[in-house]
């Protein structure tokens, strides 16, 4: 269990020792890559990390975080893969790294659609929060399934894409992370959008993992998923500081249009 010190605050201690928490994470990490990041320099980006089940979590949270006496912020991969090698994790060696570098993409097996908006600052949150209800309108009138979480910087939302044979090869025209650039650039245009993210369709990118804590020196913020379109309306943005979600876990995640399909974005936007 972590323990307090100079650099680790109570908040986020408590936090993490809280077993509801590593259980509401844990959906969101099975399958995918888990990374710690710090934007405090000296400290090194670790990654990849495999977790698949809430031992795993707090092995890796408590030896991690506690060894280096930091606060990381805690993302996923937005791919799934079909299997990651645990030797990456309890026995970190150069060639096992270099080989997954090389070879990730070939055990991927899934790569949702998924919409940044990423604000500047805190400042810009309301006008953030317009855009990701405009998007959100224009999703549900569509029957779009897609999942909507708070960043601690902005939004995020996550659409579910269950067509098959998605094409994850890294330097091919017509794969995944091109066909979602392209509906995204779509969606702006359409929707006159301005706090839309394009430089995040990559085959390797991060996303804030949900239930986990968005560090801003001595402020924290919850990404927590949001379960109603009426939340997102009526939420400020102390509504996402930790003091305002410590009994607010979910575990099941709300997928608004359950009964939609990705397909009907492509058929919108052309």
């Amino acid at each position: 269990m972590l323990q307090m010190t100079e650099d680790l605050s109570i908040d986020y201690i408590e936090w993490y020792n809280n077993s509801n928490v590593l259980f509401c994470m844990r959906p969101y990490t099975y399958r995918r890559e888990v990374a710690f990041l710090s934007k405090t320099e000296g400290y090194p980006t670790l990654r990849p990390i495999r977790c698949s089940n809430t031992q795993d979590l707090r092995y890796q949270i408590d030896s991690h975080i506690k060894y280096r006496d930091h606060e990381y912020n805690i993302y996923t991969s937005v791919a799934k893969y079909s299997s990651i090698d645990r030797d990456l994790i309890w026995f970190p060696n150069k060639v096992l790294r270099d080989n997954w570098r090389q070879n990730y993409w070939k055990f991927m097996i899934d790569y949702d659609f998924f919409i940044d908006i990423d604000l500047q600052s805190h400042n810009d949150f309301d006008i953030g929060k317009m855009e990701v209800i405009k998007i959100q309108n224009f999703l549900i009138s569509n029957k779009v399934p897609h999942e909507l979480r708070f960043s601690g910087m902005g939004f995020h939302i996550v659409i579910l894409n269950e067509t098959p044979d998605k094409n994850f090869k890294l330097f091919d025209e017509n794969n995944i992370y091109t066909e979602y650039c392209n509906l995204a650039k779509k969606l702006i245009k359409l929707l006159d959008l301005k706090f839309l993210d394009l430089k995040i369709y990559d085959a390797r990118r991060l996303i804030k993992c949900p239930y986990t804590l968005a560090c801003y020196g001595k402020t924290k913020y919850v990404c927590k998923p949001i379960h109603s379109t009426e939340e997102l309306i009526a939420n400020r943005l102390e509504d996402y500081m930790i003091e305002s979600c410590k009994n607010q876990l979910t575990i099941k995640p709300q997928i608004f249009c359950k009964d939609g399909h990705y397909d009907n974005l492509k058929r919108v936007l052309g």
